[in-house]
């Protein structure tokens, strides 16, 4: 399929600049990213809060982790207000790439974010970010989310389970309706839909707006009733770890300003790009990348 013309050009509504301040809150759990040679935060509400604040907004993330990695975020990244609540263990994701792609173990899973971890945040934001990673954001915390220009989800976290050796693994999705009555844009990548991918198309066409990252293929944008398809630059896969929440995240924030779809997706897919080649040189005005915590 091809891109509509109209899909980079047309406003929607409610989705344009409304507060004077540029706000953006994320929810979810940061992670501990293992590796051979030790840790790093990780997590798309790591990555999308550190975007959106690249991006020129001032963010709030709401997330759980032991008492230990909350001061040692805040010390990494202060640009951000981490309202980290208490947690025994943070999330922790073994990420392992091969032929058949990736693979994941959480050895750690902090508890879910409850609504009364909402308690205390200003009444509104430009933008809302539902993040989970590993299941850990429900129904019931929909009817307590600040009000926003724009809700988006990246819904991989509802799309697996961690089975009890820490082996993370595909499963339905079975409040999808509920979650995707409350929010403008669904964005997941063929990754995450693989061990359904019917069902996660019919919840891209359910969403008012669903996008659906395909590495190197076309981005596919479900809204209207219609699929339309961005073409995105191909690139070596030097670094693909968080590239998805990248996209995400500067979609989230381009279509809040701007209420222009098919510009949104194509801005956010060159960020991401950019970031599988050079990671935060990919956001030249900043001076320096983020120190991401212990290694």
């Amino acid at each position: 399929m091809e891109a509509k013309a109209s899909s980079s050009s047309e406003r929607l509504p409610g989705t344009a600049t409304q507060h004077p301040r540029s706000t953006y809150l994320t929810v979810g759990h940061v992670t501990r990213d293992l590796h051979s040679s030790g840790w790093e935060f990780g997590g798309t509400a790591y990555y999308s809060s550190l975007v959106a604040q690249r991006l020129g907004m001032l963010v709030t993330a709401v997330t759980r982790a032991a008492a230990a990695d909350a001061d040692a975020l805040a010390a990494a990244c202060p640009e951000i207000r981490w309202v980290a609540r208490a947690a025994p263990a943070t999330t922790s994701m073994r990420n392992t790439y091969g032929l058949q792609g990736r693979t994941q173990h959480a050895p750690e899973v902090a508890a879910p974010i409850a609504a009364a971890d909402l308690d205390g945040l200003p009444d509104e934001f430009a933008v809302v970010h539902l993040a989970p990673v590993v299941g850990e954001i429900g129904p019931d915390l929909l009817g307590h989310l600040p009000h926003a220009d724009l809700t988006g989800l990246t819904a991989q976290g509802l799309l697996r389970r961690v089975d009890p050796d820490g082996a993370v693994q595909g499963r339905g999705w079975p409040d999808a309706k509920d979650i995707l009555d409350a929010i403008d844009v669904l964005v997941l990548s063929s990754e995450d839909i693989a061990s359904d991918p019917a069902g996660a198309t019919a919840h891209l066409q359910r969403a008012r707006i669903g996008v659906l990252t395909r590495g190197p293929l076309p981005v596919q944008v479900f809204a209207d009733g219609d699929c339309s398809e961005i073409p995105v630059r191909r690139v070596a896969d030097a670094s693909p770890t968080g590239a998805g929440d990248v996209f995400a995240a500067a979609l989230f924030v381009n279509l809040q300003r701007t209420g222009r779809l098919g510009d949104a997706v194509q801005t956010a897919a060159a960020i991401a790009t950019r970031w599988v080649e050079r990671r935060w040189d990919a956001f030249p005005s900043d001076p320096e990348p983020p120190t991401p915590g212990p290694r």
